[in-house]
């Protein structure tokens, strides 16, 4: 019987769990990140935005005008996503493409039809 000397190798199997280890922990370190960044941007950019238009005399802007208000959160949703997706090195086109899955969901949620 031979001993072997040196490293010991691991099994194909053994590298595809690892390797499926590391993908799914980026992924989930992404979607955390890409919730937090848009919670807290939308807080923030709301509050302005809504805060502000009380102040100047629209205390229930989203009462008055829901679909400018759909708008303006899709738009308070999206700065924050593309912001982060192009800070992470993130291509134009998968980031203009989450941007536009909120400008579609504002274009529903506001009941606007073509």
């Amino acid at each position: 019987m031979r001993l072997r000397s040196g490293p010991r190798r691991r099994s194909p199997a053994g590298a595809e769990i690892k390797a499926l280890h590391r993908r799914l922990g980026y992924f989930l370190l992404h979607c955390v990140e890409m919730c937090l960044t848009m919670a807290v941007g939308t807080v923030v950019l709301s509050l302005a935005f809504f805060g502000g238009a009380a102040l100047i005399g629209y205390p229930e802007l989203v009462a008055q005008v829901p679909c400018l208000s759909a708008v303006v959160l899709a738009v308070n949703v999206s700065v924050p996503m593309v912001a982060w997706m192009r800070f992470r090195h993130n291509g134009w086109q998968p980031t203009l493409e989450m941007a536009g899955a909120r400008a579609l969901w504002a274009q529903r949620a506001s009941g606007a039809r073509r």
